[in-house]
């Protein structure tokens, strides 16, 4: 995007001859800062316990529980992944939105408990920064890649089933 003001400005001189000048403003803005999600987060295949629990997907792939939480085989586990192009060597703030309400998918059957879960403590990293945090970079090329990962509360009443949320992620200029 760019703006451009240009304005003349004049000199009378004596006899025939008019000298006349100009003068030009430009105000280039940087390009959007775009962010795309690449990969969701996913928590992976989960049974709760007697006690509530928790699980963890670290921004670098990895996963853990604590409490009554125990990690079972199959399905997909990791962060958030996020591509972002924008203005070379810029940097950028991140927001995550957060707590994100993560509700038991509709078309499970009814029962009674509690059909969604809470993600909380979102953590980014910018992999051009090479840091977890608030801030990210954008490298010589124009992007980067931003990995978001959370905590999941796993309370003793949760029910089985598929859950979903949303992520609401906000990355400006600094």
């Amino acid at each position: 995007v760019m703006a451009a003001a240009v304005g003349p400005t004049g000199v009378a001189q004596a006899g025939n001859t008019a000298m006349f000048g100009t003068s030009a403003n430009v105000n280039v803005l940087p390009p959007p800062l775009t962010a795309t999600g690449v990969a969701q987060l996913r928590f992976g295949v989960l049974a709760g316990g007697d006690v509530a629990g928790t699980v963890v997907i670290t921004v670098d792939n990895q996963r853990f529980a604590t409490g009554g939480t125990d990690l079972l085989g199959g399905g997909s586990n990791g962060p958030a992944v996020f591509a972002l192009t924008g203005q070379p060597n810029s940097s950028y703030s991140i927001r995550i939105a957060g707590p994100v309400l993560v509700r038991r998918d509709n078309n499970t059957k009814p029962e009674s408990g509690v059909t969604s879960l809470e993600a909380i403590n979102f953590t980014a990293l910018s992999t051009t920064l090479g840091a977890t945090g608030t801030i990210g970079q954008i490298a010589t090329d124009g992007t980067d890649t931003l990995f978001v990962g959370a905590t999941l509360l796993v309370p003793v009443s949760a029910i089985s089933g598929y859950y979903r949320g949303e992520i609401e992620l906000s990355v400006a200029y600094e």
